[in-house]
């Protein structure tokens, strides 16, 4: 679904240039994972590379303390935040495939699943093929990329 802004915005002009709103999405969740990553960096290690006399520090780490009242330091944030990526995909963006297959009606979506769950590759190659296009050997390429993806 698209969203028509005022014509005056930077992202209404992009949009009108032609740009795929799905890369925008992207480039919008790369800069917030890089901006997620380097505070946690900065939580972890608030003196490192910024000129700060390390020695003359405060020595401070990040904990909790859990339901029953013991505390618990998690270790480095920033290592961890790939893992803890909800979307599953460790901070990448979105692959071609995963973007397509976003954009689809949720019945042709549905089908596809089903079809991906039974690793009926040929079938949903076709599918696929009918509803995005592409050669036949990429959709089928596509569809076996897209069943580790989801």
């Amino acid at each position: 679904m698209r969203q028509d802004f005022p014509s005056s915005t930077p992202l209404q002009r992009l949009l009108d240039a032609g740009v795929d709103v799905h890369d925008l999405t992207d480039v919008v969740r790369s800069a917030q994972v890089l901006t997620i990553y380097n505070i946690a960096q900065l939580i972890d290690e608030p003196c490192r590379d910024l000129g700060y006399d390390v020695e003359a520090a405060p020595d401070v780490q990040l904990g909790y303390v859990d339901e029953a009242g013991a505390p618990h330091l998690p270790g480095s944030l920033h290592d961890a935040l790939e893992e803890l990526d909800p979307a599953g995909r460790h901070g990448q963006p979105r692959s071609l495939e995963l973007r397509q297959f976003g954009g689809l009606p949720g019945d042709l979506q549905m089908q596809l699943k089903d079809l991906l769950e039974k690793k009926a590759w040929s079938q949903a190659a076709v599918l696929w093929k009918r509803t995005v296009g592409g050669e036949l050997a990429h959709c089928l390429a596509a569809m076996q990329q897209l069943a580790r993806q989801l």
